[in-house]
């Protein structure tokens, strides 16, 4: 036996679903209620199965009692009984708790019976015409977020196409500065070698002129022997010696410094130039 009470705040239509209901054999009305307040009190007082309830009344409306009901009495389930067939009545009595919709003006006594029993036995029912506008609006709403998704998708292809073309300009800004900086590099290598060379020469100078003097300084005293000469010679020689090589190794430090140099910017540039576009087409394509 499904003991049912109804609610609404319209004496004639709480007699008219009382007479439809009456007729079936496993129904048993246990009361009726005009507002949401005075039902509340009669489910403190009998035991109820099924409550069937208008949306549209004074003091508590439908929406506010479905919900206190779900909450308070977890065994009683909620059909509502309503003029309202618009998607947002549908869908507040839905999240208040209705496990049931069906429509006053177009319901028949069987569908409001079948409902009842479907409901009682745990199903989710809606009345005739509303599933279908359900379905209808899901598609609409389906298509319209396609729509958003694709252009939010094409906006995004854009930005990072425009982001890709952005980092190879960068990259390509980044090989040109890194040949600039050689360049300055190489430069400033070469004016060290042309100011050290320079240095070079002045020193080898100056010991072939000391040398000379002190050659013309002897010979004026009459010491000057081969002995002397042989002497003087051989630490010209010697000095001279020690200046090329010092000399030598400046010149090779820097063939070297510019030999890393280049390997450096020829390296870092196959990398740029290899592996940017290679990472871009992964991350566009991620």
């Amino acid at each position: 036996m499904i003991r049912i009470i109804i609610v609404d705040d319209q004496n004639f239509t709480r007699k008219a679903i009382n007479t439809i209901l009456r007729t079936e054999s496993n129904f048993l009305i246990v009361g009726e209620a005009e507002n949401g307040f005075k039902a509340l009190e009669l489910i403190n007082q009998v035991a109820v199965d099924i409550a069937i309830v208008d949306l549209d009344m004074p003091e508590m409306n439908g929406f506010e009692l479905t919900q206190r009901i779900c909450q308070k009495f977890s065994n009683i389930k909620v059909i509502v009984l309503s003029s309202n067939e618009d998607r947002s009545s549908i869908d507040k009595a839905v999240k208040s708790g209705a496990r049931g919709y069906l429509l006053k003006d177009t319901s028949t006594e069987y569908e409001i019976v079948d409902t009842i029993n479907h409901v009682q036995r745990g199903y989710f029912q809606l009345g005739p015409g509303l599933f279908e506008n359900l379905i209808s609006d899901l598609i609409s709403y389906e298509e319209k977020t396609s729509s958003k998704l694709s252009i939010i998708e094409n906006n995004h292809n854009q930005n990072f196409a425009q982001l890709k073309e952005e980092i190879l300009l960068q990259s390509k800004q980044i090989r040109h500065q890194l040949f600039d900086e050689l360049n300055l590099e190489i430069n400033s290598l070469k004016f060290e070698f042309g100011q050290g060379l320079h240095n070079f020469q002045n020193q080898v100078s100056e010991q072939i002129k000391s040398g000379l003097r002190d050659f013309a300084n002897q010979q004026k005293q009459d010491k000057f022997t081969p002995e002397i000469w042989h002497k003087r010679y051989a630490k010209l020689a010697q000095s001279i010696n020690l200046i090329e090589n010092q000399y030598h190794l400046s010149l090779n430090k820097l063939k070297k410094e510019i030999v890393i140099l280049r390997y450096c910017v020829i390296f870092t540039t196959f990398l740029l130039i290899a592996f940017i576009p290679i990472f871009l087409d992964s991350l566009f394509n991620f």
